[in-house]
């Protein structure tokens, strides 16, 4: 299928330093902290697959994504690929990319390389603001965001 040209760039800014915030990003004890409850199964290594595994509403295990490194750059930037399972589309891209400056990081996010006609872009879109929050909100307060009024989660 055909790539579209459409991508999403978030950035936000948080009071941490960039090995904390590049440990919240790889490190699954923490993104289910902040990532819609689903924590990284695999230690990241360029090449390698991983997934990010969570609860169903039944509360049985799910793979909630599938995912390829392409790049690692510790503290300063990792890419990956970005599929749901079950949707007939070929993975889209992820790139986080960290600036720290005096215990303040710069995280820009950006989501690109969808399909044409791409199911999940509009998805993410909805998706993400959530999760960069309560990552921020973890990160600066140590506590959790509770953001269950806003967004189902499947």
């Amino acid at each position: 299928m055909e790539k579209s040209n459409k991508k999403h760039v978030f950035v936000t800014y948080i009071k941490t330093t960039n090995d904390k915030l590049w440990q919240a990003l790889t490190d699954g004890e923490l993104t289910k902290k902040y990532y819609f409850g689903t924590s990284i199964n695999k230690e990241l290594v360029v090449g390698g697959h991983f997934e990010y595994v969570g609860k169903d509403k039944k509360g049985n295990s799910k793979v909630m994504l599938e995912c390829k490194t392409l790049e690692l750059i510790p503290n300063e930037k990792l890419v990956h690929e970005f599929h749901f399972p079950g949707y007939e589309e070929s993975p889209s891209r992820v790139t986080y990319e960290i600036e720290e400056k005096d215990g303040l990081c710069k995280l820009i996010l950006t989501h690109d390389q969808f399909d044409e006609g791409s199911k999940s872009f509009d998805g993410v879109f909805k998706g993400w603001p959530i999760i960069l929050s309560a990552l921020k909100t973890y990160l600066e307060t140590g506590e959790l965001m509770n953001y269950d009024k806003f967004v189902e989660v499947s």
